[in-house]
């Protein structure tokens, strides 16, 4: 029965959209609430070191979960939002980048644990 559940694409889809769903809520707990919590950008550091550590598929998660945070609290056109705009829209990009690259291109252009990316290429995000 287990088994069955796990291959019914309508079963898999419910519980994608519900961790999603429960993710999304948990992250606006730890780094949204007040303008101030928001605009101290821990969350979008938090994105930023993933995308350094070559992260992507992450970085992209946390940097748009963040992004959108920031401009339903901020507005969008905040500094805090268009910054967190900019580094998903990196995210996003070297992210297809590498599906059409691939994995190899990844740890060699945007770092992983053991190969560290610059920090000095995401400020020029």
């Amino acid at each position: 029965m287990q088994q069955k559940m796990h291959q019914n694409p309508d079963f898999v889809a419910s519980q994608v959209e519900s961790y999603a769903a429960e993710a999304s809520q948990g992250f606006a707990t730890l780094y949204g609430g007040a303008e101030a919590t928001v605009e101290g950008g821990e969350g979008l550091n938090m994105g930023i070191i993933l995308l350094a550590q070559g992260a992507l598929e992450e970085a992209v998660y946390v940097l748009e979960l963040f992004a959108k945070l920031a401009q339903e609290t901020l507005g969008e056109e905040h500094a805090a939002s268009r910054k967190a705009e900019r580094f998903a829209s990196l995210a996003r990009r070297e992210k297809q980048e590498e599906l059409e690259e691939g994995d190899h291109v990844k740890r060699m252009k945007y770092g992983c644990n053991t190969v560290r990316r610059a920090m000095e290429e995401l400020g020029k995000a």
